[in-house]
């Protein structure tokens, strides 16, 4: 016994639901991909949220302790550390001359963010 495909079996109902099935397997495995990336985006995002809210708590606890000397000091040594190309400071005055970092000067973008 031969299986041909005919133009009848394409109008049964079992032809039908299986379609049926593939579209809705195919949804739910978009729907469950786009969560998963979703999710995965959001916890890198908190993630660097929290490295950036510690490392400014620790600069700022430095301009408490050794005023802004102090403050250019561990700046410019965090700039400088090898291996250390992921991290980007840059301290500025407020004429936005750079005091301190591995920037050497202000960001255009950035200056949409000065306070005036």
């Amino acid at each position: 016994m031969r299986f041909v495909l005919t133009p009848n079996i394409i109008r049964t109902s079992t032809f039908r639901f299986a379609q049926l099935y593939a579209a809705v397997f195919s949804a739910s495995v978009a729907a469950l991909l786009a969560f998963i990336y979703w999710s995965t985006v959001a916890v890198i995002d908190r993630q660097i949220d929290a490295t950036i809210e510690a490392e400014l708590r620790g600069l700022a606890e430095q301009y408490q302790d050794e005023g802004l000397p102090g403050l250019i000091a561990v700046i410019r040594a965090r700039a400088d550390e090898p291996g250390n190309t992921d991290r980007i400071y840059l301290l500025a005055d407020p004429a936005l001359r750079p005091l301190g970092g591995n920037l050497s000067i202000w960001p255009a973008a950035a200056g949409l963010l000065r306070r005036r």
